[in-house]
């Protein structure tokens, strides 16, 4: 057995203090029989998000002052003592095979991201039917034509080094900018797996706004429209609020 890390976990938090517990305990319950380590950013959390982590001797604890669930995994990146890399959420369980699911892809050199679907709760209903059929989706067209059109923010393993010499994260992203963009880079650099068997649990609180005030407000306008002006303009123009709803 080596002492040398195998995957770095990465995990940005802000204001988690009701969901942080849950998720830090299946990430520190993983029967990945390698080292790995789990850093949590702290990204100037004003409730107990921090002394929670804290009570979690196997967690790395770091802390990024610049705002942003991108700005906060490029600094995870950074930290990151393994070249496989994975992006994680604190409103996610993961279930115990999953690191091991991810990892076993990369001993293919071709590989150079892997990532699997996410199960969403049962309320509201139609948030859990959206995660059930869009994955879906996403597993048909990879088993057909083997391209990956998405994988989330909080299932996406990667290679740091090939990662970083695509240049790492671009900070002036939001929604998006640890999912999207990152993919589409990547897919031009190697292989890219999806992996059905590596699911996760993922909250539904984005979702509790209603469906119109999500759809039209937190999809169309903060996630899609904002990733799109700030990739045109190299800089944030829309600055949205994160949802904290449970």
């Amino acid at each position: 057995m080596t002492n040398q890390v195998a995957i770095s976990v990465v995990l940005p938090a802000f204001n988690e203090e009701k969901l942080i517990g849950r998720c830090l305990e299946s990430l520190t319950n993983q029967d990945f029989s390698l080292p790995y380590e789990i850093i949590m950013v702290n990204n100037n959390s004003t409730d107990q998000t921090e002394t929670i982590a804290k009570s979690f001797t196997q967690v790395k604890l770091i802390t990024e002052v610049v705002q942003g669930v991108v700005q906060a995994r490029q600094r995870g990146l950074i930290e990151a003592q393994a070249d496989i890399v994975v992006s994680a959420d604190c409103d996610c369980v993961y279930p115990p095979m999953w690191l091991t699911n991810l990892y076993r892809h990369f001993a293919d050199s071709l590989v150079v991201a892997a990532g699997g679907p996410a199960i969403a709760e049962t309320n509201p209903w139609w948030a859990h039917l959206i995660y059930k059929w869009g994955y879906r989706l996403v597993a048909f067209i990879y088993k057909k034509l083997g391209k990956v059109i998405y994988l989330g923010g909080y299932n996406f393993a990667f290679s740091k080094n090939v990662f970083l010499k695509s240049g790492g994260y671009k900070t002036y992203l939001d929604f998006g900018g640890d999912e999207l963009e990152p993919l589409a880079r990547l897919k031009k650099m190697g292989k890219v797996v999806f992996d059905i068997q590596a699911y996760i649990y993922v909250s539904t609180r984005r979702y509790r706004v209603g469906f119109i005030k999500w759809f039209f407000v937190h999809n169309l306008y903060y996630y899609f429209l904002n990733y799109a002006l700030a990739k045109v303009f190299k800089k944030q123009i829309i600055k949205a609020k994160a949802v904290r709803n449970i």
